[in-house]
């Protein structure tokens, strides 16, 4: 089985993402947390720095146009999906 790990993009930086999605993502022996995006700029870069991450995004549209990103975890408020 190869060893090759997915690089994931993290939508949203909130308590929901803080308390199981970037620790998941972390602990993840096939997963590469690369990115984050937030709309809350102090907050992202809270994250980035305790996540270790540093390609951050205040865009989602940057986010996705981000070569590095293989598939995004969307961690945001059920208010802010697309039906």
């Amino acid at each position: 089985m190869s060893e090759k790990k997915i690089r994931v993009g993290l939508l949203g930086c909130g308590a929901v993402a803080q308390i199981a999605h970037i620790p998941a993502a972390l602990r993840a022996k096939r997963v590469q947390l690369v990115a984050l995006c937030d709309g809350a700029n102090d907050l992202l870069e809270k994250m980035g720095r305790k996540a270790g991450v540093q390609r951050l995004y205040t865009e989602f549209s940057a986010m996705l146009a981000d070569e590095q990103v293989q598939a995004v975890i969307i961690a945001a408020p059920d208010v802010f999906h697309v039906s």
